[in-house]
């Protein structure tokens, strides 16, 4: 009787000790121009267009136990930014001084909308095209 109680108590322990925790990440537009955002890789490009004033999502929501995930943006080579007449505002390479969209710690924002949800949110504004 002792080991099943014993065993009871450590499921519970285990169990219960690390929820899930959801990331979600979105790119708000804050300046006073429409967007193009485009994700480079060796063999993918990711294409994302934002209005002025908008947020959209980028990537889907990530779930798991503990720590909650985080979005991996050393995938991409290089991320720049055009208008809609794909004249290009910013580059960004992981190495760029500055804001930069590749820090997530120091450059996104983070909303804790319930208990175990985090929305990070990376806000383009005129500093970027700076």
């Amino acid at each position: 009787m002792k080991k099943i109680f014993l065993i009871s108590c450590l499921v519970t322990l285990l169990t219960g000790c690390d929820p899930e925790k959801c990331s979600s990440f979105h790119l708000a537009n804050y300046s006073e121009t429409n967007v193009n955002i485009y994700f480079v890789s060796q063999d993918t490009i990711i294409f994302k267009n934002i209005y002025q004033d908008s947020k959209i999502p980028f990537g889907s929501k990530y779930c798991d136990m503990g720590g909650g995930s985080i979005l991996y943006m050393a995938l991409y080579d290089s991320i720049y930014i055009t208008d809609f007449s794909n004249n290009i505002l910013k580059v960004y390479k992981e190495d760029t001084p500055g804001k930069n969209i590749y820090n997530i710690d120091e450059y996104w924002s983070v909303n804790n909308p319930s208990k175990h949800d985090y929305e990070y949110i990376y806000e383009i504004n005129e500093e970027d095209f700076q």
